[in-house]
């Protein structure tokens, strides 16, 4: 059954709607609210609309967003895509390359706000500089911080080499590598950029803390990571290590940023959290599980975060609307709750709070690097 509405004031040009604006006029809608006031959210929307004239940001004009495959991508296509174009009444487009190529493309874009990134920001803050060939633009001045919307952390879990008695947190585990030089084995996962994050938060916490530790990663190869990959079993083989190195005790300590498929492991007891890389203790699943910048390792605490950039020169008035709109629909309580039900922590604030996260990460990096050095 179709059914008109004469609204000619409103539709004297053609509307698109996006998924999330059909499905709720589809399933939202009845003959009784049509014949009220009220209006669904794309009439509402129609019925004011930003005049082709007026001059107002983005004037109707699609947006683009590229975005990674994963987590970026997931979080677009699920969430924030429909709730941004809603907002900015416009449709937002998502594609998809890999994390490299997204910037690679932004920064032939023009400054104009109709093309973003929506990526990890580890393309930033530590590719370039343990890669420093293989980039294709410059993190520095190439890009604009819009908005940070999530941190993805990194856990460090005990195995039971090492007993909760003698080890049940991460002093006790230095302490016991004072009295044991080289004895205590650190596992990272090997193949993929996070081995250079699990490997740097390692390299930092030896040096502050004065200890010896050895690095273990592990001889197999890695798949791709799947974002869809979550249980118990895919969690060995996003590592690339087996239940049965645990059990044989070849490592007393494993990182790993693959929270969802590690969680049965922590409370099947197997897998003891010490601490994790994070801005802030995840607060679903280990509220008790500090931070490593709380145990007093703020240079240690190192973790991917995610959120939009623009190429460099955008207009900050385009800044600040698009920052605007990223905060609010990232505090939707559908998306808040997505995000922790993941195992991510929400990071929302300005966009000089994104660039300053940025930068001091780069920061980190390169102290780290300056310390360690790139042969580890």
């Amino acid at each position: 059954m179709f059914i008109f509405i004469p609204l000619p004031h409103i539709m004297t040009q053609p509307r698109f709607l996006s998924r999330r604006q059909a499905l709720g006029w589809v399933f939202g809608s009845s003959l009784g609210a049509l014949a009220s006031s009220a209006m669904p959210v794309w009439a509402a929307s129609a019925a004011a609309p930003a005049s082709p004239a007026s001059g107002i940001w983005p004037n109707g004009k699609p947006v683009k967003v590229f975005a990674p495959d994963g987590l970026a991508d997931n979080m677009m296509q699920m969430f924030l895509a429909d709730r941004i174009g809603d907002e900015l009444r416009t449709n937002v487009t998502t594609s998809n390359l890999s994390g490299q190529a997204s910037l690679a493309a932004l920064i032939k874009a023009a400054p104009d706000g109709l093309a973003l990134a929506f990526t990890d920001t580890d393309w930033l803050t530590r590719v370039p500089y343990l890669f420093p060939a293989s980039k294709p633009y410059n993190p520095d001045k190439d890009f604009t911080p819009v908005a940070s919307v999530f941190a993805k952390p990194v856990l460090l879990l005990a195995t039971p080499a090492l007993s909760a008695r003698d080890v049940p947190d991460l002093p006790a585990l230095l302490a016991h590598a004072k009295q044991k030089p080289g004895a205590i084995r650190w596992a990272t996962t090997p193949g993929a950029v996070s081995v250079s994050l699990e490997s740097l938060i390692l390299q930092q916490i030896k040096a502050k803390a004065g200890v010896d530790i050895a690095l273990f990663s592990a001889a197999r190869p890695v798949p791709k990571p799947n974002p869809y990959m979550r249980t118990s079993q895919a969690f060995w083989s996003l590592t690339g290590y087996s239940i049965k190195d645990v059990r044989e005790g070849k490592f007393g300590v494993l990182t790993t940023d693959a929270f969802l498929p590690v969680i049965p492991h922590i409370k099947s007891g197997l897998l003891r959290p010490l601490a994790i890389a994070a801005p802030a203790r995840i607060r679903e699943e280990l509220p008790y599980v500090p931070t490593l910048a709380e145990l007093g390792f703020p240079g240690a605490n190192l973790f991917s975060m995610y959120g939009f950039l623009a190429p460099a020169d955008t207009p900050p008035q385009i800044v600040r609307r698009l920052n605007q709109v990223v905060n609010t629909q990232a505090n939707d309580a559908e998306v808040r709750h997505h995000i922790d039900a993941e195992g991510l922590v929400a990071m929302r604030g300005s966009a000089a709070n994104f660039a300053q996260a940025i930068t001091e990460m780069m920061g980190y990096t390169r102290a780290a690097l300056q310390t360690v050095g790139t042969n580890w």
